[in-house]
């Protein structure tokens, strides 16, 4: 389960923000500190910022404003489209909602395997 962080007290609609792969919540304090007054809150995603990985997500917020950068935003539009009525507004910078074509989805497959193993290091 994602943990919260308050990265800001203010009024209003909490503004709830998601991090990209590899961040924590506090990736996102800079932009927060140079909102005007308003409630902000980060979550550190599953597998990251000390949360143990989970497929679950869930927000326990009852309506909010949802931005999300990178895996976040993947993450945010997912919750989005599955809660409509909990999000005031979605907010998504540099991210993909996914592939849907069969093919391209292999063809992902394949060149992400290849870049693992020149990564890792792997023998052919």
């Amino acid at each position: 389960m994602p943990t919260n962080s308050r990265l800001k007290e203010g009024p209003g609609i909490p503004l709830v923000f998601l991090h990209g792969f590899l961040g924590t919540a506090a990736d996102w304090q800079p932009v927060c500190d140079f909102l005007p007054p308003c409630h902000c809150i980060g979550i550190n995603l599953p597998g990251h910022g000390g949360v143990p990985f989970s497929e679950d997500f869930e927000i326990d917020i009852e309506r909010f404003h949802l931005i999300g950068y990178s895996l976040g935003g993947r993450l945010a539009m997912a919750y989005a489209a599955k809660n409509p009525s909990r999000i005031a507004s979605l907010t998504i910078a540099s991210a993909h909602p996914g592939l849907t074509d069969e093919s391209e989805k292999q063809k992902r497959l394949e060149n992400d395997a290849m870049w693992a193993k020149n990564v890792i290091g792997t023998p052919d």
